[in-house]
C-alpha cells in the first residue's frame, strides 16, 4: 500500500456541529480500523488539516478521502490528494531508486 497525503483546506468553523464532529471522529474510527489511517489532524494557526492514508491507488484514496463527513458537509470545502513519495533511513532517503 502506499501513502497519500490529504490536505483539507478553508474550514467553515461556524458550520461545525456535535452531531459532525461525532461522525467526523466515527469515520476516522472506522478507517483506522481497517488499516487506512496513519496520523490526521488540523494544521496549528491555520484553517487546514492533514490526513496520511493507506490506499491502493490515487482513486481508492481519493474515495477515502472524499468519504469524510467534515467533507462531505463542506465543513473543509477545498481537498487536495497527493501521493508521498516517503524518504527514509531503508530508501536512503530517496538516494537509491
Amino acid at each position: 500500500m502506499k501513502k497519500y497525503v490529504v490536505l483539507l483546506s478553508g474550514k467553515k468553523k461556524s458550520t461545525l456541529t456535535e452531531i459532525l464532529l461525532v461522525e467526523h471522529v466515527n469515520h476516522l474510527k472506522e478507517i483506522n480500523k481497517k488499516g487506512r489511517l496513519f496520523l490526521c489532524g488540523p494544521l496549528a494557526g491555520s484553517d487546514k488539516a492533514i490526513k496520511i492514508i493507506y490506499a491502493d491507488s490515487m482513486n481508492e484514496a481519493v474515495k477515502i478521502a472524499h468519504s469524510d463527513p467534515f467533507t462531505v458537509n463542506s465543513y473543509y470545502p477545498n481537498i487536495e490528494v497527493l501521493e508521498l513519495k516517503e524518504a527514509n533511513e531503508a530508501n536512503e532517503y530517496l538516494l537509491k531508486g
